[in-house]
């Protein structure tokens, strides 16, 4: 198992993972690169044609008698030969790092590389030109030709350089955010899976203790309770993987777990539920309430035995907002989060990065608000 996982965050931190050595794999490999090679090699054609049609436009417009096949060759002669170039142009991009070199530095290893690659192209275009089309056997043949053709196509070849280098570093900048927000995103899962084993946990332990206090003074009730606690523990296996759900189902396991309090505290736990018809159907994290109504059903009895709870949502246009108000004994003057508003705050602050909130203020009649809001999502939930 930990052999796997290290093999997972070497592929996601973009660093090798062992080889296999599997005739798929091989097979695999070679398939990619067959296709980057035959990409390049239409790309450099088509360029080609492009290039030889410009040619021959520009011939034509200055009384030029070069027939078509010629300029077509030369065109694609000139761009294959930069196909071959290519994979030293690559070679260099990929172990001349921006970041790891000063700017003159590295400003100076491409415009060297650039001009030496220009040259080459330009010489090996003139060898061509000298041996197949029908330029003078000699070698001052060779130097004029090669002295016109670096004159009116340098600029040219250093563009080609250019756009070559700068399309290797775009691709592995963009492979460098993809891993990175891969590891980004691995990560806020893993810290959000953390909170919910956090959570479940305290709400298990607290629920066992509701129960067990009626064990011995009401073993009927007791039962139901522990038929009601397998119900919301089954639903919560089921849900393990579910990061958001509608509020109405949310709702809906909420009233699972207040079913169980009410059997326990009777009379003494009174609930107002006041949920806006457009906001039951936004999307909220997965128990994001339970916690919540849990200290205030905790901290609304410590007062006189005797606890309201209002729970409320509200559907705006670009978050809804759920308030949880109880009339306990009311903030401190330096209010402290427990584990339940501590945790339900790190998930919020986890799923929506930041834009999400919860925070506490005193209630009018006594007691305290927690509020939470949740950022809508980008695909605008029905609010019918």
């Amino acid at each position: 198992m930990c052999r796997l996982i290290m093999t997972d965050l070497r592929t996601l931190s973009g660093e090798s993972a062992p080889a296999t050595y599997s005739p798929w794999a091989r097979r695999a490999r070679l398939a990619s690169r067959a296709r980057l090679v035959l990409g390049g090699a239409i790309g450099l054609t088509l360029f080609g044609l492009l290039y030889g049609v410009q040619l021959r436009y520009l011939q034509s417009q200055f009384g030029g008698q070069v027939e078509w096949a010629t300029t077509l060759r030369v065109s694609l002669v000139h761009w294959y030969l930069w196909g071959v170039l290519a994979f030293p142009i690559v070679l260099i991009s990929r172990y001349v790092r921006f970041g790891a070199l000063r700017p003159l530095q590295f400003l100076a290893i491409h415009v060297a590389a650039a001009v030496a690659l220009v040259l080459a192209q330009v010489a090996l275009r003139t060898t061509w030109d000298w041996l197949f089309e029908q330029v003078e056997p000699t070698f001052e043949a060779w130097t004029n030709t090669f002295t016109w053709l670096l004159f009116v196509d340098y600029h040219r070849g250093l563009l080609t350089y250019a756009g070559i280098a700068c399309s290797v570093y775009a691709v592995r900048f963009a492979r460098s955010e993809t891993r990175a927000l891969a590891l980004r995103t691995a990560l806020n899962e893993a810290r959000l899976s953390a909170l919910r084993m956090q959570l479940q946990p305290h709400f298990l332990f607290n629920t066992l203790n509701a129960i067990s206090a009626l064990v011995r003074e009401d073993p009927i009730r007791a039962e139901k309770m522990i038929i009601l606690l397998s119900d919301l523990l089954r639903t919560t296996l089921l849900k393990s993987d579910v990061s958001e759900v509608p509020l109405d189902e949310e709702l809906e396991f909420l009233n699972r777990y207040l079913a169980i309090q009410l059997m326990r505290f009777g009379d003494r736990l009174e609930i107002q539920i006041d949920i806006d018809p457009r906001a039951r159907r936004r999307l909220v994290p997965w128990q994001v309430l339970q916690p919540v109504v849990e200290n205030a059903v905790t901290h609304g009895l410590s007062k006189t035995g005797r606890c309201f709870v209002g729970i409320s949502a509200e559907a705006r246009p670009d978050e809804t907002i759920i308030r949880v108000r109880d009339e306990g004994p009311g903030l401190s003057d330096r209010p402290e989060f427990g584990i339940g508003l501590s945790t339900v705050r790190a998930r919020l602050d986890q799923t929506y990065h930041g834009r999400g909130r919860l925070d506490l203020s005193r209630n009018e009649t006594g007691g305290c608000v927690v509020e939470i809001a949740i950022p809508r999502g980008a695909s605008h939930d029905d609010d019918r």
